[in-house]
């Protein structure tokens, strides 16, 4: 019997099930859904399963790390296998269509019928609360339950092919699998609208669809269960700890001093087989605030921006570049520099000669 054949777990009554899916050819990937698993497992009170949905080339070895990391806290794993046709995956936008981002159209086949609920994280997030309070929300008609998504630019929206006032972010969903069963083939429906809609005549990889399929039967959560982490960064809330889902999308992690949603992904990834790369992250953090331990008041970056843009060619040496960093007080002074500068004299004066004697042919034709 395989490990994805081994379900005694999802037999038990009261248990929370949850999936995640992963796609991680470079390996690095999967410290995102351990800090996801970790933090939801550290919130969370109740007996969880958690289901990994992954491609076939996932090895024993990262399994063994998912494994370790759900068992310290007592709690059940399951791998289950899926297998995406590459001309699926094509028909989304080409930098972001992994096969990961579709197996949650297979979750209803592949996990047990006797799981008849589930919810569906994405991996980069933070859970910082306790899943009970979502898994025992009521869907009443709905098969599914999500966050109304923010406003962007979206082709199916603007065309009304896709209703605004309904539409979902599928990074957070509660899904009842006994009804979506019953009423639908949900990967065989998904496979339609991709043939009818590629990218880019739609904006996501699967959200799209979700919404597409389910476009009757959608309920609503509040925001807390799916909050961006964008719309707290640089806003009052920043630092303040409070029972959220916080949702990292295209953003990452920047500043834990500054925002706690940073800080407690450190914090979390710490307790995981990925814990080397928090030493990564601070190595480049510092290399990125070097101008500020060289007593610098802008990058290198800056001043060599400011040689391409304004003077129009690359600085003679990096001793040049770090010597001009410490001579400013701020960009604006970086900037002004070079403006006032003898070489940038030259260089406008040029233009102004050369626009003149254009002007000159002109008026002579």
């Amino acid at each position: 019997m395989t490990e994805e054949e081994k379900m005694e777990p999802a037999m038990i009554d009261d248990m929370i099930h949850v999936c995640f899916s992963i796609y991680d050819p470079t390996g690095e990937y999967g410290r995102w859904t351990a800090v996801a698993m970790v933090s939801m497992l550290e919130n969370t009170k109740r007996r969880i399963c958690v289901h990994l949905l992954h491609e076939a080339s996932y090895g024993r070895e990262m399994k063994k790390k998912f494994r370790d990391v759900v068992r310290q806290y007592a709690q059940e794993i399951q791998f289950h296998k899926i297998h995406i046709p590459e001309d699926i995956v094509r028909t989304g936008p080409p930098d972001r269509s992994t096969p990961a981002h579709y197996f949650r159209l297979k979750v209803a086949e592949v996990l047990p019928s006797s799981i008849k609920k589930v919810i569906y994280f994405d991996s980069d997030l933070v859970i910082q609360l306790d899943i009970g309070t979502l898994w025992d929300m009521d869907l009443g008609q709905n098969l599914i339950m999500g966050r109304r998504e923010r406003r962007h630019a979206n082709p199916l929206l603007s065309n009304h092919i896709l209703d605004a006032r309904t539409y979902i972010n599928s990074g957070v969903i509660l899904m009842d699998l006994d009804s979506i069963r019953q009423k639908h083939q949900l990967f065989e429906e998904a496979t339609e609208f991709f043939g009818k809609y590629p990218w880019p005549t739609r904006h996501f990889v699967e959200q799209d669809a979700v919404n597409y399929v389910f476009r009757n039967e959608i309920g609503f959560f509040e925001k807390k269960f799916n909050f961006f982490t964008t719309d707290l960064r640089g806003s009052s809330m920043a630092m303040l700890e409070q029972e959220i889902i916080y949702h990292y999308g295209a953003d990452n992690i920047l500043n834990p001093a500054q925002f706690i949603g940073d800080f407690l992904y450190l914090q979390y990834l710490e307790k995981t087989p990925w814990r080397s790369w928090i030493q990564k992250f601070y190595i480049e953090l510092v290399r990125e605030l070097q101008g500020w331990k060289n007593g610098c008041l802008v990058s290198e970056k800056d001043v060599v921006d400011c040689y391409r843009c304004i003077l129009g060619r690359m600085p003679e040496s990096k001793e040049v570049v770090l010597e001009r960093a410490k001579t400013v007080q701020g960009f604006d002074d970086l900037r002004e520099s070079f403006l006032m500068s003898e070489e940038f004299s030259e260089i406008l004066q040029e233009m102004i000669a050369r626009n003149s004697t254009e002007k000159e042919k002109v008026e002579t034709v």
